[in-house]
């Protein structure tokens, strides 16, 4: 039994790491004091391609994909707005998209996008909104 993926698989990972790595900017994991570092950027970016894959699964019926992708999808919530507490003011750039994001920015849009992937999403929205107003509320 050939326990290999197939070729194409392979070929679209292989495809891939460099893309994501071009996004998260290719620096190493020393932010220097400000900013994400490389492994950070590549979180952010998991964390929102999480929550587009759930919510293009979510309704399809199929428990065993939905089921997956919200476990996934769960992680990527946790991380996000973990990463945002840490990091509220920072700017993110997404080459690959020719966009630049706030933090803020970047959880309010996850926000809007949960709210509209079912009960479990708008659970989730939940989570970033929290995250959102707890940054707000001066200490």
């Amino acid at each position: 039994m050939d326990l290999r993926p197939p070729r194409s698989k392979a070929l679209a990972l292989c495809a891939m790491v460099p893309a994501l790595a071009l996004g998260a900017g290719c620096g190493g994991d020393d932010n220097g004091g400000s900013g994400l570092s490389g492994r950070e950027k590549l979180e952010v970016l998991q964390a929102r391609a999480d929550i587009a894959e759930y919510c293009s699964v979510q309704d399809t019926g199929t428990s065993t994909l939905t089921d997956r992708s919200l476990g996934v999808m769960l992680e990527g919530v946790r991380d996000l707005a973990r990463l945002y507490r840490e990091n509220p003011d920072v700017q993110l750039e997404i080459p690959v998209e020719n966009k630049s994001y706030t933090m803020e920015q970047l959880v309010r849009e996850q926000v809007r996008q949960l709210r509209d992937c079912g009960r479990e999403g708008r659970l989730q929205a939940g989570v970033l909104e929290a995250a959102l107003q707890q940054q707000q509320t001066p200490s």
